[in-house]
């Protein structure tokens, strides 16, 4: 995300740990896994899934045993057919 979001107007991450979201969102940092790190202004992140349908890429960070389940997910709350999917 950190090298991609200075070629993009945003880049969301989605995440489960609510206080690594908020810590995203409001110090630009990732303090679990990126601890000495800032963020670039554009990368946000969210708890909810559904808040990736409206970006044309979506990239998949997560378990190889995870990517089928999160791909279902997205095509539940409504992906466009266009979107890329990168995993």
């Amino acid at each position: 995300a950190k090298l991609l979001a200075p070629e993009l107007e945003s880049v969301l991450l989605i995440g489960r740990d609510q206080e690594s979201i908020a810590a995203i969102n409001q110090q630009h940092r990732n303090p679990r896994y990126l601890s000495g790190v800032d963020l670039p202004k554009q990368i946000s992140a969210s708890g909810e899934t559904c808040d990736a349908v409206g970006f044309p890429l979506v990239v998949f960070a997560v378990p190889t045993r995870a990517t089928r389940q999160c791909a279902e997910e997205l095509y539940r709350c409504g992906l466009h057919e266009s979107t890329v999917l990168l995993s």
